[in-house]
C-alpha cells in the first residue's frame, strides 16, 4: 500500500489531476472506515 502511494505521488508530478482524484479517493475511504468503526 505504501509503495503504491509513493508510486502514485511520483506519477502525480506528471499527472496532477490523477493525484487529486487519488487523494479524494483515500479521503473517502478513510471517511467510510471511520463511519464503519463507529457502528
Amino acid at each position: 500500500m505504501m509503495t503504491e502511494s509513493i508510486k502514485i505521488l511520483f506519477l502525480g508530478n506528471f499527472n496532477m489531476p490523477y493525484l487529486i482524484i487519488w487523494l479524494c479517493f483515500i479521503k473517502d475511504l478513510r471517511l467510510e472506515f471511520c463511519v464503519f468503526s463507529f457502528f
